[in-house]
């Protein structure tokens, strides 16, 4: 399973990336990450079905 991760804040990039392989630890999934640091990065490199889209919200 793909993710792409577009987050600004490495803390929150570290958060999300150890969150996503823990659940998917848990249940035996491979997981493969991309981590943008913005939307403008992550719509520059996006092909068509190589992401799950993932959305995550943290207050």
């Amino acid at each position: 399973m793909h993710f792409a991760i577009v987050e600004d804040l490495k803390s929150d990039q570290e958060n999300l990336i150890n969150r996503i392989r823990e659940d998917c630890a848990a249940h035996q999934e491979n997981v493969d990450l991309s981590v943008y640091e913005s939307g403008e990065a992550f719509l520059k490199e996006f092909r068509r079905g190589s992401a799950v889209p993932f959305f995550w919200i943290l207050c």
